[in-house]
């Protein structure tokens, strides 16, 4: 069984001045095998909750997690006010281009 945690669970501690460097090492501490990005911004009334076009810089968040030489799982939640389907499956092509690109 793989166990890990999602982002939006350290939120507190993350708009608190926790680094996403900071919950990988946690992750990693916690013997946690799976980091889920919850792409949620500073209001979900107002900004895109797709993860690459909200409030939160993806692609430095993606350089970190691939710099620490993580290797678990990677998922992505999608809660914002678009289209179910349309959201994820942008947020997914968004990670996946990211992540060729760096």
């Amino acid at each position: 069984m793989k166990l890990g945690v999602s982002s939006y669970s350290l939120y507190q501690e993350i708009k608190n001045g926790m680094s996403i460097l900071d919950v990988m090492e946690w992750v990693k501490g916690a013997d946690g095998e799976h980091v889920e990005i919850v792409s949620l911004g500073f209001d979900l009334t107002k900004s895109p909750q797709i993860a690459g076009d909200g409030d939160l810089n993806m692609r430095d968040i993606l350089k970190v997690i691939k710099k620490s030489g993580y290797s678990g799982y990677l998922s992505i939640e999608f809660e914002g006010l678009e289209d179910c389907r349309y959201g994820t499956k942008t947020s997914l092509e968004n990670v996946k281009k990211i992540l060729q690109e760096i």
